[in-house]
């Protein structure tokens, strides 16, 4: 019997600071947190300072059930930290992400130790654009990638901490990826030159792209309006969940935890989206990015 493959998520942890309250998350390590609970062997490759966040990081990723032991201590950068202002008057949020950071520093050298132990099992390397902002952990990244057979990116563009450029190289290094419907119009536009990208049906534009970076799979999301996978198998589409929303922040991450769940168990393209939906509204529907009962998603 095949073993079962070894995740490995790398990039950033950062704590979102609020005017009454600071929350523990990054993309990767909410991806990472999903995928442990649905039961698959992940490790979550970061930093973190030395500074008393860096502290809470450690022991919030252990309350979560995530392996502590491949989060860097950096000894002169603080931990990531992201300043979210709200505007009283269009009721937005906007987000300072803080640099440098422990994270802009992952070495790359100490991140390939997450999978020193891999054997003959599948390695499938998740990451994203931001954690790439600066030199070493783009390294780092790339390094993980080099020996995997599975690359997962999440496009989740944070400006001006993400270019056109990194997404292009990012895309080129990924079998499987996931956007959103801005995400996916913005690169159709600025990476394939194609006129009709801001108005076009998105599910032409997700194959061009597919098509254009050689992808196994592009997953869409759209919001309420749910999301769509495009395949050299062709598409397929699930609107979503109706969902009484409770908090948004995380419901992306938690789709894609569901949708490498589906690749990785070889269930079918339907099946898979409909499970990663249906995480996404689980989330979208409770406070905080990783709230409790993923785990009543795994298989008996």
């Amino acid at each position: 019997m095949t073993r079962p493959p070894l995740v490995v998520a790398v990039g950033e942890a950062v704590w979102d600071i609020f005017p009454d309250r600071q929350v523990l998350g990054g993309a990767p390590l909410n991806v990472a947190c999903h995928l442990a609970r649905l039961g698959l062997d992940c490790r979550f490759v970061s930093a973190v300072g030395t500074d008393p966040l860096g502290d809470e990081t450690v022991q919030a990723m252990a309350r979560l059930g995530l392996d502590t032991s491949f989060v860097q201590r950096h000894p002169q950068l603080a931990t990531g930290r992201v300043l979210v202002h709200f505007d009283e008057a269009s009721r937005d949020h906007s987000f300072e992400i803080l640099r440098p950071a422990a994270w802009d520093e992952i070495d790359a050298g100490a991140a390939l130790a997450a999978a020193a132990d891999l054997g003959e099992r599948e390695l499938v390397v998740v990451f994203g654009t931001l954690a790439q902002r600066a030199f070493a952990s783009r390294a780092a990244v790339r390094g993980l990638l080099e020996i995997a057979q599975r690359g997962v990116y999440d496009v989740n563009l944070r400006p001006p901490d993400t270019t056109m450029a990194l997404v292009a190289e990012s895309l080129e290094a990924a079998q499987l990826v996931k956007m959103n419907e801005e995400e996916l119009r913005l690169i159709g536009g600025e990476l394939l030159g194609l006129r009709t990208a801001a108005e076009g049906d998105p599910m032409e534009l997700a194959e061009q792209v597919r098509d254009r970076f050689g992808l196994h799979l592009l997953a869409v999301t759209a919001g309420s309006r749910g999301a769509f996978l495009a395949s050299s198998r062709g598409l397929a589409f699930h609107p979503g969940f109706p969902t009484r929303v409770a908090d948004t922040v995380g419901a992306g991450d938690a789709f894609l935890a569901g949708l490498i769940e589906g690749v990785v168990r070889g269930r079918s393209l339907p099946d898979t989206l409909i499970r990663a939906n249906r995480l996404g509204s689980f989330v979208a529907s409770r406070p905080g990015a990783v709230p409790e009962g993923i785990a009543k998603f795994r298989d008996p």
